[in-house]
């Protein structure tokens, strides 16, 4: 660095600026490409964490798997050391089912907050994380049992949380994957049917939770293409990812079972 201001100095007037401009520009675009290296790891990393967690998650709770069963469990030194597994309640008592959804690689505990901000960078196990958790709207007062339950995830690259439902934009990837399962805390099943996936924006019609009886929900449910008769509907919503940050993602299940 000496020698090239060294250099500068022997030069005059005009070549002097030229150069030093050109050594400011080469400065200013080594910091940007080291906060880029900087902000690309800890994204990464962050990423990694996310997923960790929920696979340890997974691993113990999903339904099917055995309680208690994790990846890697280490062998207690004495029977006195033999912890019994957490229920999911136990480590968030936001917990109120578990979400899974084959056609969208969705297998992820779900909760539901005070409001719709806190899990957008909060994981199941209150960890901050930009990839947050499912979660279901604070308006829902009914929970798994409401007409009309919403559920938001990220629209994460990796495909991961709510990345793939984009799938679900393919019509024929619709009918080969229709089903959306929700596992209940007291171990009830619920089947949920695709009938609709589209994009829209955040101020559709669809984010609406009460109805005043059960015509003005029959309108609402017709309104979205739902089949005839369907008594509650079940909403993903995640992000597009777009220029337009109001874009949404949203998918439409009804229960049948």
């Amino acid at each position: 660095m000496r020698r090239i201001f060294e250099k500068m100095a022997a030069l005059r007037g005009k070549q002097r600026v030229v150069l030093f401009a050109v050594v400011v520009a080469a400065a200013i675009c080594c910091g940007v490409l080291l906060a880029s290296i900087i902000q690309i790891t800890s994204t990464l990393q962050e990423r990694e964490a996310a997923a960790q967690e929920y696979d340890g998650l997974r691993s113990q709770y999903s339904p099917g798997v055995q309680s208690g069963a994790t990846l890697s469990t280490p062998i207690p030194q004495s029977e006195s050391e033999v912890e019994p597994p957490k229920e999911p309640w136990e480590i968030n008592p936001d917990y109120v089912g578990w979400l899974q959804i084959a056609g969208a690689g969705v297998d992820y505990p779900v909760v539901q907050g005070a409001d719709n901000t806190r899990y957008l960078t909060t994981t199941f196990e209150g960890n901050h994380n930009a990839a947050g958790a499912i979660f279901m709207d604070s308006g829902n007062t009914g929970g798994f049992a409401s007409r009309h339950t919403i559920l938001y995830g990220h629209n994460v690259k990796s495909g991961s949380m709510f990345g793939s439902l984009k799938n679900y934009l393919d019509a024929a990837h619709l009918a080969q994957y229709p089903t959306v399962t929700v596992t209940l805390p007291d171990g009830t099943t619920q089947t949920w049917q695709i009938f609709a996936a589209r994009t829209t924006d955040a101020w559709d019609a669809a984010y609406r939770l009460n109805f005043a009886d059960d015509a003005d929900f029959a309108a609402f449910a017709a309104a979205l293409g739902a089949p005839e008769g369907t008594s509650q509907i079940l909403t993903l919503s995640t992000c597009t990812n777009g220029e337009d940050d109001t874009e949404r993602i949203l998918v439409h299940a009804a229960l049948v079972g």
